[in-house]
């Protein structure tokens, strides 16, 4: 599977920055889809939108640069006028990513693409909204959006599915939705999304969805709206586990689904007897606050969860009995 990237989820990227400074987050979203078999792609426009970015915004730090020096200089801080030349080097997004051992590869937009962005800008045709609709962000980029549209579905259909990162309504709206459906083209907001479709989790995170699994539906009588076909997860950071005397702790950040167009976010703590009994789970700081749902609460399954738990504390008892001839 392919994954490509629109240049609004990148903007970090493009930020001036000392050379070799790649964002993290970017760094381990490619090593996690890698381990899935998936290839991160950027298509040539949304490198040469970077590269747009990227220069503007050094050439206005090269200015308050020497605006800095020519102040220095008149007040005779300095002696000898600063040499600017070289300060803020020129850098190479891919190749910077390469050298984290990222296999970055760019796509460049056939001909056919080409064409066929030009027809639909003309047409106002799909994923353009229909006439009436006003689009939320500045027309000028509708060009641009097309062509990586096109090329999105085009690897979609050539690699039996892709996931497209975008913010762009012109992506993400309903304008597109049944032909996404037709090519497999799943597109997401943001990184965390696209971990998800991919199924890349880290064993932490695997764990903790195990754990928090039959806690789902009393949860949903305390009045959090989620949804009740399947597990609606849909992101979570793992805090902290560890070994108590009675059993295991955990806790996360988690987001869940309630509805198409809203996430609910909580913090949650998992409490696990050494029995392997998942009794209590408790979720404070619930925002967006739902209707009818307290801020925060706790339930008790009391519920068997597959975890693996260290059984030190009785190994060192069995231990301390036979030393004392118990």
């Amino acid at each position: 599977m392919k994954v490509l990237f629109n240049s609004d989820v990148l903007y970090d990227f493009a930020l001036p920055r000392p050379l070799g400074d790649v964002p993290k987050w970017l760094v381990e979203f490619c090593q996690k889809a890698k381990q899935k078999d998936a290839n991160v792609v950027f298509p040539e426009t949304t490198i040469l939108e970077l590269n747009r970015i990227q220069a503007e915004m050094v050439n206005a730090l090269k200015e308050q640069l020497h605006q800095a020096a020519d102040l220095l200089a008149k007040w005779k801080i300095l002696d000898n006028n600063i040499n600017l030349t070289g300060a803020i080097p020129e850098r190479d997004l891919i190749a910077e990513l390469r050298a984290q051992g990222i296999n970055a590869m760019v796509e460049q937009p056939t001909l056919d693409d080409f064409r066929e962005a030009h027809r639909r800008a003309c047409a106002h045709a799909a994923p353009h909204p229909q006439r009436g609709q006003k689009r939320q962000v500045d027309s000028s980029d509708e060009m641009r959006d097309l062509i990586v549209w096109i090329m999105a579905l085009r690897l979609a259909k050539e690699h039996n599915g892709a996931v497209l990162i975008s913010k762009d309504q012109i992506h993400v709206g309903p304008a597109g939705d049944s032909e996404a459906k037709e090519a497999k083209l799943f597109r997401v907001r943001g990184a965390s999304g696209a971990l998800r479709i991919l199924k890349a989790e880290t064993k932490a995170e695997h764990q903790l969805k195990e754990l928090l699994a039959p806690a789902w539906d009393a949860i949903r009588s305390q009045g959090f709206p989620i949804p009740t076909d399947g597990i609606p997860l849909y992101r979570i950071i793992p805090r902290y586990f560890r070994r108590t005397t009675v059993g295991m702790e955990a806790s996360a950040n988690v987001e869940v689904q309630v509805s198409e167009a809203q996430l609910v976010s909580a913090e949650v703590e998992i409490f696990v007897s050494d029995k392997r009994i998942l009794r209590c789970v408790r979720l404070t700081s619930i925002l967006p606050q739902p209707d009818n749902c307290p801020s925060s609460f706790e339930v008790s399954p009391d519920a068997s969860v597959a975890v693996q738990i260290d059984d030190y504390h009785e190994r060192m008892t069995a231990l301390r009995n036979a030393l004392e001839g118990k």
